[in-house]
């Protein structure tokens, strides 16, 4: 005859039918493989997907040849606005310069060509033709 204890002790050691329900069938392992084999199908690359993202990721990115065309490009827009730029620097050299020379240089010029006016005034010289 089974004594409490005795059912206690068997409940604690040996699995009962609700514990069991918990673990998979033959049948559910069966479902389960096929449906995994399913997904490992979808999962992998094939070699045709990969030769498609190739073709996709080559029309997303330039090539050597693009790349070397848009330097060409930005080298000659870069050039264009250097040369706009000196030609605005050598317009304002130039004024400058010809400031310089109205403002110091033909002053001296006319002070020094008084002076040998007088020399050769002074002295009886001819006079240099202008």
């Amino acid at each position: 005859m089974f004594t409490p204890a005795d059912k206690k002790f068997l409940k604690d050691n040996f699995a009962t039918k609700n514990d069991l329900k918990r673990f998979a069938t033959k049948d559910d392992l069966k479902n389960d493989l096929a449906s995994m084999e399913k997904r490992m199908d979808t999962k992998f690359a094939t070699k045709d997907d990969l030769t498609s993202m190739e073709k996709r990721m080559d029309k997303k990115f330039a090539s050597k040849d693009d790349l070397i065309i848009a330097l060409k490009d930005q080298k000659e827009q870069i050039l264009d606005a250097v040369d706009g730029k000196l030609a605005k620097q050598k317009e304002e050299i130039v004024r400058e310069v010809g400031e310089f020379i109205a403002d110091t240089v033909v002053p001296i010029f006319d002070k020094h060509d008084r002076r040998l006016t007088r020399v050769e005034k002074k002295l009886d010289l001819p006079f240099f033709a202008d």
